[in-house]
């Protein structure tokens, strides 16, 4: 799998040398019911995919380079989480089946069905799987087994003989309930959703026929599965009990093409050996392996020590795989500690060794044991010792266990004379168990050949910066040599990193790999060439789909998240606050002050019916005619042939490669599948080295598009000249994000592959550090992720010039505000006290009302405005208290000026102006 480093080849290698379409929606699962046991272990679930949603594992049809830079660190050293609310006990695991409901309602959608087991659970399956394999090899495994024993036998024939009237009777019930509901599930879609000749015609005669065919039916299933359960392994006997219907209703109703009357739904797992390939923990696994002896705490004057680099190498890695969701199992060995605990601690041999942390995946709590455990200590070990206990520690843990690679990292300063007495038995130990070797060093091998140098800027492990290793060091890179070319001849040496190397690689968090979902499909030109196409989901927004369903609310005192219960309780706004049902509500759309109620049902009959999934050209048109600033969606969808079908992919290589000889690009219809709305968009011909694709990208319809006028820009009076032309045109040329290879070529600088999500990033740094430091106030920004958020320097350096011409040629004028003559009638002329006492008063509104760009009394009068647009007595009399609480406040501002209302404002008044003047409030 390109670009998957760590999982893939648990080894701290790879980077150093190198570097389905809405949320998915959770389905229904079977209501818990209460039980007086504290601990009521989850049941499984059924998670229900959207389009091409990704699952573990796999990844196909990357873009050409992907391999790199977004995984940069990855390969370094090499407990899947509950999702959304599904809550595991702490000694449970699930296993993740991947299939396509082939029956059923939901025919066509892509689930994952979490099947929860213990530790205990999951070891014996791991074991019964690993007995039938050995059996299968060995030979002795047939399709039946008929030698005698516990389960096996005469005795299991007699009783499912015995069991042959009680598994009639369950039977014959089970198979009279679901006809019944089949039969009424079909009754309806003829009645309801059918033309009005199906009502008169085959409605009667379902409701006539009814008796008489559903007992030939239940019956005929009851015998068949009283029959075939008679077995001479009680295994058998009770897999045939377990079903007792025989998926015949759900069969039939797809033989008739109505799968939305089956009662159930049946799933078919797209790979048969997932659970065994679960089972079996193939991951690869790592032991790290650190020394903490007395040199490691040597360090520069101003620079970090040894032994902070790296632990700091072990917390990033760590830190990846926890994120990163894997299933690598990691183990910690330490040496040169002040105590020994090791298995092979014997007549005073491998001391000053300690096993730290046996083999498990790594979590949280691994890493707060190396932030607040792991410190340098006052001993020294050999570390050819402890590559030994290392040794000793994968033989022992793995030896009943399939794993794809077995490694071991050595972090340290090589301070310590190593024995060389027994290497060649270690080598080859070593090649003998396949496990390889890696080794990080404060100190590059041409630092150690020049014996100088500035050691990593650190100084090798001991003060004196800048006086390259010292002896003993040399002779441990030696033997480092010596044993990385015995294990890999031509690359064993890039296996040999420095501290802050492997830091800059791995500083990076690694996203959670997916395996992208097949959707399979018949891409149709006409109504007479079909070809059969799988999609894969290429480009999708990563940030927004994991994060959301990661955030869940707890209790801030206990942490934990039972302690809460959400409920949401609908009332009526009345003084009672009465409450109303959740079946007594339903969707209501506004338009302007009206409410046009939509129940379900009417919601169900708005949505536009069609056959499912579909990807149909509708024509062809170049390719420089479907702009890019038109496309939309939030993915990009790559169509394959499938791999087993030679005639489709010679089909649909015709295609692709005739759109791109013609520059021609295909017109399709989109659906995902029957409850998705389709969709137009296009298929761009993509060609390269490795394989060949159909890029779909969404189109918008033309209530999509956003149609805006704009004055013209063109003006004399702001016409550039020639020279300022010219200066805009260097600085767009010296801001260019691409630049030439060694072969004349043009390559870019900047690529999608390499960039990170700073908030990506930033969202892990920051959940690191809480997990490990509650009580601390957050990090700043990294150094290495501010950098990403800067421009290229080589582009910063390149823009200095064309900058400063611009600012030549495009001088700023500071603007002037332009003071207001006044003539000499003005100057002299007697103020006008109308004129003052407005500015009196519209400074006073200014100071005293305005509350922002709309003044309060805007605001309130808008509020009234839109209390009285709706037509309901509650709205009315609330605008009424508005009303008379702003009347009360308005006459609080202007108590001055209240008087009497005269006859000049209303003629029924008999108050003069004089009088109304007069009277003072």
């Amino acid at each position: 799998m390109d670009g998957y480093c760590f999982p893939q080849m648990i080894s701290l290698r790879s980077d150093i040398s190198e570097n389905h379409v809405d949320d998915g929606e959770v389905g229904h699962s079977i209501r818990r019911k209460r039980r007086k046991k504290k601990d009521t272990r989850p049941e499984s679930i059924i998670v229900y995919r959207s389009e091409m949603e990704r699952a573990p594992g796999e990844d196909q049809a990357s873009e050409e380079g992907a391999e790199r830079s977004t995984e940069e660190g990855a390969k370094f050293l090499c407990t899947p989480t509950s999702e959304g609310s599904w809550n595991l006990p702490p000694d449970s695991r699930y296993v993740t089946l991947t299939g396509t409901i082939t029956r059923g309602k939901k025919k066509g959608q892509v689930v994952d069905i979490h099947v929860t087991l213990t530790e205990k659970e999951l070891r014996d399956l791991a074991k019964s799987k690993e007995r039938l394999d050995a059996e299968c090899e060995a030979g002795e495994g047939s399709k039946r087994n008929c030698r005698l024993g516990v389960c096996q036998g005469p005795h299991v024939v007699l009783w499912s003989i015995s069991c042959f009237p009680v598994v009639f009777l369950l039977s014959f019930i089970t198979s009279f309930y679901y006809g019944t509901l089949t039969w009424y599930n079909v009754f309806l879609v003829y009645n309801e959703e059918r033309t009005f000749w199906h009502k008169i015609t085959i409605c009667p005669f379902l409701i006539i026929f009814y008796p008489m065919l559903i007992m030939p039916m239940a019956l005929s299933l009851a015998l068949y599965s009283a029959v075939v359960q008679v077995s001479w392994a009680f295994s058998e006997w009770w897999q045939a009990v377990r079903d007792l219907e025989k998926g015949f209703c759900g069969w039939a109703c797809g033989k008739l093409g109505l799968e939305d009357c089956s009662p159930y739904s049946i799933v078919e797992l797209l790979d048969s050996d997932t659970v065994s390939g679960t089972l079996q923990s193939k991951a690869p696994t790592l032991v790290l392996c650190m020394d903490v002896g007395f040199s490691m705490s040597n360090s520069a004057p101003g620079e970090e020590s040894t032994f902070e680099l790296a632990k700091k190498v072990l917390q990033k890695f760590v830190q990846r795989q926890v994120f990163a969701e894997t299933k690598d199992e990691l183990a910690l060995v330490l040496f040169g500690t002040d105590s020994t605990k090791n298995p092979l601690d014997q007549d005073g041999q491998y001391q000053h060794i300690t096993i730290h942390r046996h083999l498990m995946m790594p979590d949280f709590g691994f890493l707060e044991e190396i932030e607040n455990q792991i410190h340098p200590e006052n001993e020294q070990a050999d570390w050819l010792d402890a590559i030994v206990v290392c040794m000793d520690l994968l033989q022992n843990e793995t030896n009943k266990k399939k794993f794809d690679r077995r490694n071991i990292a050595v972090l340290t300063d090589l301070s310590t004379e190593a024995k060389a007495d027994h290497l060649d038995v270690i080598i080859k130990n070593l090649q003998e168990a396949g496990i390889t070797l890696q080794f990080f060093l404060p100190f590059t091998m041409e630092d150690s050949e020049e014996g100088g140098g500035d050691a990593d800027r650190g100084g090798p492990g001991h003060p004196g910066a800048g006086k390259g290793p010292t002896r003993e060091q040399k002779n441990g890179l030696d033997m480092v040599k010596e044993i990385m070319q015995c294990l890999d001849e031509e690359e064993g040496l890039d296996e040999i990193y420095t501290f802050r190397k492997a830091i800059e690689q791995l500083c990076m968090f690694k996203r959670v790999e997916r395996r992208p979902m097949a959707w399979p499909c018949q891409l149709t030109i006409g109504s007479s060439l079909s070809i059969r196409i799988v999609g894969y989901k290429a480009v999708s927004l990563l940030l927004k789909e994991k994060l959301k369903k990661t955030w869940i609310t707890i209790d801030a005192q206990t942490l934990q998240k039972d302690d809460i219960k959400r409920e949401t309780v609908y009332c009526l706004d009345d003084d009672n606050e009465t409450e109303v049902q959740k079946d007594d509500i339903i969707q209501g759309f506004r338009y302007g002050s009206d409410i046009v109620p939509f129940s379900k049902v009417d919601q169900e009959q708005m949505k536009y019916k069609h056959d499912g999934k579909c990807f149909a050209v509708l024509g062809f048109t170049k390719q420089n005619l479907v702009h890019r600033h038109r496309f939309m969606g939030s993915q990009v969808i790559k169509i394959f042939a499938p791999k087993d079908d030679e005639h489709a992919g010679v089909a649909l290589s015709a295609v692709i490669r005739a759109l791109d000889e013609l520059e021609m690009v295909a017109i399709v219809r989109y659906a995902y599948d029957r409850r998705s709305n389709p969709q137009i968009g296009a298929a761009f011909p993509c060609i390269k080295r490795d394989y060949e694709c159909l890029m779909y990208v969404q189109l918008p319809f033309a209530e999509d598009l956003r149609q805006f006028t704009f004055p013209s820009l063109e003006s004399k009076k702001f016409t550039p000249s020639d020279t300022q032309l010219s200066a805009v045109d260097s600085l767009i040329d010296s801001m260019m994000l691409v630049e030439k290879d060694e072969n004349g070529d043009y390559k870019d600088m900047l690529k999608v592959h390499h960039i990170p999500n700073p908030a990506f990033q930033r969202h892990f740094q920051c959940l690191y550090h809480r997990a490990v430091s509650p009580g601390s106030p957050l990090p700043p920004l990294e150094p290495w992720l501010k950098a990403v958020l800067e421009p290229p320097e080589i582009i910063t350096e390149r823009c200095q010039a064309p900058l400063e011409e611009i600012k030549r040629k495009f001088p700023l004028v500071e603007v002037q505000k332009k003071k207001k003559l006044k003539t000499s009638a003005q100057i002299f002329e007697e103020p006008n006290d109308k004129e003052a006492k407005a500015d009196e008063e519209e400074e006073y509104n200014l100071a005293d009302i305005a509350g922002g760009s709309v003044t309060s009394v805007r605001q309130l009068t808008h509020r009234i405005e839109q209390l009285l647009s709706n037509k309901n007595t509650n709205y009315y009399m609330k605008s009424l208290k508005c009303i008379k609480v702003f009347r009360e406040q308005s006459i609080k501002v202007n108590k001055h000026s209240m008087t009497l209302i005269s006859k000049d404002e209303v003629q029924g008044s008999t108050v003069s102006k004089n009088e109304a003047n007069q009277v003072t409030h």
